[in-house]
């Protein structure tokens, strides 16, 4: 009786965590629609509409760190509590724009709330999953993203065939007052990693920095975001031209390439989790960058649309996969690096990622054709596959690429076919 008073216990706080999620993720989606209409209904000009659309998504990779930090020192539930009255009043502001400067102004004071909230809601999220199974790591996330990219948009076009923009708005700041007792119910307040603090606590931010990713699982999962969110953020740019312009889809007929990438990407959160715990964490990875690889090759050599089908889903599934696996990297270290901190870290590179994805490959695309592209982004899946392998693994296939690198040479100069040094040195 105890245990199932205990399992049921859990599984309603889960719950409660991932309902705080999703009306994070929705807020997000709801606003990412409702911003650019509400922009040009002011008359804003291409480049302020940019401004608006951009600047929640720049505060949310801007403002983590600082965030995580306060959520160190302060507290998860207080944080949370500062987030919902910094939302109700400056989405309340949002609501009153009448000019593009100051829909501006006030989305730029309203953009730290969003990360307030959900670095809150995950820092607390890492201590339950070193308390419980690894299994519902990418719950979380896989809520946020769902209510972000799909209910929030649908939320958006059904109000606003009701509602104003303003009232709209105002409805935004209602909801992030209503979330206070929510949170305050769900996450602890407790203030964490007391000793990692206590060392670096009145050294230079940038000293605090540099422990915080100089740790090893830090760094390498911040590498892991940035390669993984570049190939998803070019994917989500792009793929919609691909369709149109290569594979002469319509606007309707392309729309749904990204709801399915999505769909098989919050899939793998909700539902492979379990692997990793069955394989171990080396293997898991490498098989999620083996499927991302698979999805890229298909991505970029598609002529017909089920290729391209095929290939969105399986990206969709390998870098889901790669995110639940940098979860439980996280959550293990965060008891000693700080659960906010460590929470805070994982937006920049990821925020940094998406950008060099859209704009790199963006211009990159314009040199060799978009759809090439997918395969540049297969060097740095390899790169991360290989860092994976077992060392012992590693250091043979290094010992025959410098055989091969030296006989090759030296068998031309002896006049002996560069074929048959080959296939000697590979048996």
């Amino acid at each position: 009786m105890e245990h199932s008073g205990t399992s049921a216990s859990i599984s309603r706080r889960v719950r409660n965590f991932m309902l705080l999620a999703a009306l994070n993720g929705t807020i997000i989606g709801l606003v990412g629609v409702a911003a650019p209409l509400f922009a040009l209904s002011l008359d804003a000009s291409t480049f302020e509409i940019g401004m608006v659309t951009g600047v929640l998504p720049l505060g949310i990779g801007i403002m983590s760190i600082p965030i995580g930090m306060a959520i160190d020192r302060f507290g998860g539930r207080r944080v949370f509590a500062f987030g919902s009255a910094l939302g109700g009043i400056a989405f309340l502001l949002v609501s009153r724009a009448a000019s593009p400067g100051w829909l501006i102004a006030a989305t730029v004071l309203a953009s730290p709330a969003v990360p307030m909230h959900f670095l809150s809601i995950q820092s607390d999220f890492f201590h339950y999953l070193n308390t419980t199974s690894k299994r519902k790591a990418g719950w979380i996330r896989a809520t946020q993203m769902g209510g972000a990219v799909a209910f929030g948009p649908l939320l958006a076009s059904v109000l606003i065939g009701f509602l104003d923009y303003s009232t709209l708005y105002v409805l935004v700041a209602l909801s992030f007052v209503l979330m206070l007792p929510l949170g305050a119910k769900v996450l602890t307040g407790h203030r964490d990693a007391f000793a990692w603090r206590s060392s670096s606590h009145g050294k230079p931010v940038l000293e605090q920095l540099k422990a915080l990713f100089g740790h090893r699982e830090i760094a390498e999962t911040s590498l892991i975001a940035f390669a993984t969110f570049g190939a998803s953020s070019f994917y989500g740019a792009f793929i919609l031209i691909i369709a149109i312009e290569r594979f002469d889809l319509s606007e309707a007929a392309a729309a749904p390439l990204i709801l399915g990438q999505g769909v098989s990407y919050i899939a793998a959160l909700l539902f492979l989790g379990g692997a990793l715990e069955t394989l171990g964490r080396h293997v898991y990875y490498r098989a999620a960058y083996a499927v991302a690889v698979l999805g890229l090759v298909l991505l970029g050599f598609a002529e017909r649309l089920p290729a391209l089908w095929i290939g969105a889903v399986l990206l969709g599934l390998g870098l889901g996969m790669v995110a639940v696996a940098n979860v439980v990297r996280q959550a293990a270290v965060s008891d000693l690096l700080g659960r906010g901190n460590v929470a805070g870290a994982g937006n920049p590179p990821a925020a940094l990622g998406a950008w060099a994805g859209a704009f790199v490959g963006g211009a990159l695309g314009g040199w060799i054709g978009l759809q090439n592209v997918f395969l540049v982004f297969i060097g740095s899946f390899a790169v991360l596959f290989w860092f994976e392998l077992p060392r012992p693994t590693r250091d043979k296939v290094r010992a025959s690429l410098a055989g091969l690198a030296v006989s090759v040479p030296l068998a031309r100069r002896l006049g002996v076919p560069a074929e048959g040094v080959e296939r000697r040195v590979s048996e």
